[in-house]
């Protein structure tokens, strides 16, 4: 979000309100619902049951600050990870004032608030469910 005009409550407010309204809205090649093997054999659990058990979604927010950044949102149950984790991308800069260093690799920084509390440093993962 941008810099509220003033420390009150109402501007912090009203820049967390513009960010979310600039959520584009998500397409159905964005999301992926299903449900976990053997949810139906759960108990009180219908044999046909349709219910969704988990749920990802990739949003993108319409701004300069976060164009081409994308957002991605995993929830349910039985999941491989239980975790709350941000991964940021470090990109290179658009001019290497620093001349050539070698070739230019992402970085991220990771940083899990649950159930482990953790900060990693590093290459970029191949994928952002990875332990």
């Amino acid at each position: 979000m941008e810099p509220p005009v003033n420390t009150e409550g109402e501007a912090l407010r009203d820049e967390k309100v513009k960010v979310l309204k600039a959520v584009r809205p998500a397409t159905p090649a964005q999301l992926v619902r299903g449900q976990f093997t053997g949810y139906r054999r759960e108990p009180g659990v219908a044999a046909d049951s349709q219910v969704e058990t988990y749920a990802a979604l990739a949003l993108a927010i319409d701004s300069w600050r976060w164009s081409g950044v994308p957002f991605y949102l995993r929830a349910g149950k039985c999941l491989p990870v239980t975790a709350t984790e941000v991964v940021v991308e470090l990109r290179p800069p658009p001019a290497n004032v620093f001349g050539d260093l070698g070739p230019e690799q992402p970085n991220h920084v990771r940083f899990r608030v649950g159930p482990d509390v953790a900060i990693a440093l590093g290459p970029t993962p191949r994928s952002p469910d990875r332990s």
